[in-house]
Parts: C-alpha cells; structure tokens; sequence
C-alpha cells in the first residue's frame, strides 16, 4: 500500500478582490477582469514550486443574487483566462451561505473550504500552505 505524499508548498487565494477586481456580488462574465500584476505573481509563485487552489465566499448564491450555475461559469471562464498564461488553479472551494441568515462551516475563517480542497487535491501540508486575502478572515483561515 503506497500513501500520498503530502502537497507542499499550496497556496490558497480568495478570489474576489485578490485574483479578480471585486465589483461586488461579482458572478457576471463580463464583469472577469484579473487584477494588474496577478498574472506575473502567481507566474513567481509557481517557478518556487507552488500549487494553487482558490478558497471562496459567494454569499451572493444564498441571498438569490445570482446562481451556482452563473458563479461556475465565471470561475471556468478565470481558469481558462490564467490557463492561457500556464497557470492552473487545481481546486475551487466555495461558501455559498448567507452569512447573515445562516450559520455554517465554511464561512471563512471556518475550514471546512480548506477541507474541500484537501478532498479535491489529496493530502496537504498544511505548515506549508499559505493563503492570499484581502479581507482579515481570509488570514485566520490558513
């Protein structure tokens, strides 16, 4: 029997507001800008060994504000823009509560979405994991 071996080196990004520009309840294609330096940031990143995933909070699902159906179709449409630039997100966690209605796990600072990344990409280091927010739960998470 052969274990995985631990993922090292990952490093988890909020989406809206560190990869994309946060308009707000972002969701529409249209709406899909990278933020300037992203793309030659996690280019470094990567020539250091990084994996990447994204860890993200959609509470615009929960309020009815758009659908899961419309927040996939956005995050296909960055994965296939960064894809362009050799960059590959390897796993999407997202929380798609209310915050303000409901109560739950995956809310950051909650681990439950680094939980989901864990199930997608196998077994993480988590001392060697780092994360990117621009919001202080995303820092409490990692």
């Amino acid at each position: 029997m052969s274990l995985k071996p631990r993922i090292k080196k990952l490093m988890v990004f909020d989406r809206d507001g560190v990869l994309v520009d946060d308009g707000g309840y972002t969701h529409r294609l249209e709406s899909l800008i990278i933020l300037p330096d992203v793309i030659e940031g996690i280019t470094l990143l990567k020539s250091l060994g990084f994996r990447f995933a994204i860890a993200t909070g959609q509470s615009g699902i929960g309020k009815g504000m758009y659908t899961e159906a419309q927040m996939h179709a956005f995050n296909d449409a960055l994965l296939e823009q960064l894809s362009r630039h050799d960059i590959s997100i390897e796993a999407i966690a997202f929380c798609p509560h209310d915050n303000k209605k409901e109560k739950c796990e995956c809310r950051k600072p909650g681990i439950a979405m680094l939980q989901d990344v864990e199930t997608k990409l196998g077994p993480i280091d988590w001392s060697t994991a780092w994360g990117i927010g621009d919001k202080p739960a995303d820092a409490l998470m990692i």
